[in-house]
């Protein structure tokens, strides 16, 4: 009975088990306790708890996103373009121009024909300068290198940088492997791994308020963009219509409380629960090129007074 109305066989064993001490009862039970959950499954998609919690208007679904997301990424989802490729022959100080800053940077060796010879890192470039030889690129790179195509998993990627002191990886072609489509940093990876996650976080999230969503009410998540005029705003300096309220802001992975000194950044992802009527009204207050200041403020007084 436990079983089939919790869908809990393995308790339902161990429960038993405990209660009787008889080693001889496993198998007759656990063949009962499969049955009843089966059973079970097949007269009621719920369990006798989320029954009572459908019946509250709160519904749980199963888990439909995958656990691992760096298995669902692809390479080709975080690398970035060939940024720099100098001939074998270049000299250092045409190298180090190509290059750049940053202890990421690095340049790819390549032929005439565009076909990959080796990968110049800044350590390897530093340290060739420090001993002030007339070398080339083509002398100080490394040409054993190891590489990787757009198709496979970020979470191969991962494993191919560990172990390993690589900060850069050169992307080729499938069908032309001598020929390099992009490089993927470490940096990449990370970017791309945040992004998927707030990504899953944010369908987690809509998928929770769907109650909210009806005929007459909408949930949205409105980004402030580089270029939004609600940048470095406070909320209480900003104006949103009557039939709209911002319930979360998310910055940096975690969840604000929105208050009156709340300052919005670059970036945030602001939740609000808007009624239909005013979505439109709503998206343009983040769209728009000024900012609607509420009545009262010195702002307002002020556009008052020019007006």
């Amino acid at each position: 009975m436990f079983a089939g109305t919790a869908r809990a066989p393995i308790t339902a064993v161990l429960i038993l088990f405990e209660m009787t001490r008889d080693y001889a009862l496993i198998l007759p039970l656990m063949t009962a306790v499969v049955s009843a959950a089966l059973v079970s499954q097949l007269l009621s998609t719920g369990t006798v708890y989320t029954v009572k919690l459908a019946r509250r208007g709160v519904h749980i679904e199963e888990e439909t996103l995958p656990a691992n997301v760096m298995q669902t990424l692809r390479v080709a989802d975080a690398m970035s373009p060939v940024w720099a490729t100098v001939s074998p022959n270049s000299d250092l100080t045409e190298t180090a121009r190509a290059m750049g800053d940053g202890a990421e940077a690095a340049v790819l060796v390549t032929d005439d024909a565009g076909q990959l010879i080796g990968i110049l890192t800044n350590t390897d470039l530093n340290e060739a300068i420090a001993l002030d030889t007339e070398q080339t690129a083509g002398d100080i790179c490394t040409r054993d290198v190891q590489t990787i195509f757009p198709d496979v998993s970020l979470h191969h990627a991962l494993s191919t940088f560990a172990g390993r002191s690589l900060h850069v990886l050169p992307v080729m072609f499938r069908e032309q492997p001598e020929v390099a489509c992009g490089v993927l940093r470490r940096s990449d990876i990370t970017n791309a791994y945040a992004a998927a996650i707030e990504r899953r976080d944010s369908k987690r999230r809509l998928d929770r308020l769907s109650p909210v969503t009806s005929d007459h009410v909408r949930y949205l998540e409105l980004r402030v963009a580089p270029e939004s005029v609600l940048n470095h705003h406070y909320l209480n300096e900003v104006r949103i219509t009557e039939d709209a309220v911002i319930v979360a802001i998310r910055r940096d992975g975690v969840t604000l409380i929105p208050r009156g000194h709340t300052r919005l950044e670059e970036g945030d992802r602001v939740t609000v629960i808007s009624a239909a009527s005013a979505v439109e009204d709503v998206r343009g207050i983040f769209s728009g090129a000024s900012v609607p200041m509420p009545d009262g403020s010195p702002e307002a007084a002020r556009s008052s007074r020019q007006a």
